[in-house]
């Protein structure tokens, strides 16, 4: 049996409709926001499994403690997450035109972001 606490939905929609998904969960008071990419575009990914088992509340936890500490720090580098997900969405929706710079510019805003997670301390230690 698999019980999730609060579940985003994320990977049962990505599974289902086999494409890219953006999520925002400004309120948790209130439903997720889950938009489907139909026009994802076939992209050159690589995914590892680390075998480093993570629970989300867990890592959620920290991030929490850690904006309770920092909340304008936090709050900052959040933003910036936002920010960096905006640019990729938009990269992606246009992605026909230069593919090749969509692709490096895809993948250093996957840097950037990695960059921002490792910061709150939910990011594996190998980049």
């Amino acid at each position: 049996m698999c019980i999730h606490g609060n579940p985003s939905g994320v990977d049962n929609t990505c599974s289902t409709q086999g494409k890219g998904v953006v999520f925002q969960r400004p309120d948790h008071q209130k439903p997720s926001l889950v938009k489907s990419l139909w026009n994802f575009p076939e992209l050159p990914l690589l995914l590892v499994n680390t075998k480093q088992a993570k629970s989300t509340t867990v890592e959620l936890g920290k991030v929490q403690r850690l904006k309770n500490a920092h909340p304008k720090v936090v709050g900052s580098i959040l933003e910036a997450i936002d920010s960096v997900t905006r640019s990729a969405n938009e990269i992606i929706d246009d992605i026909d035109s230069e593919k090749e710079e969509s692709l490096r510019r895809i993948g250093e805003l996957m840097s950037i972001n990695h960059g921002l997670l490792s910061s709150l301390g939910v990011s594996h230690p190998r980049p």
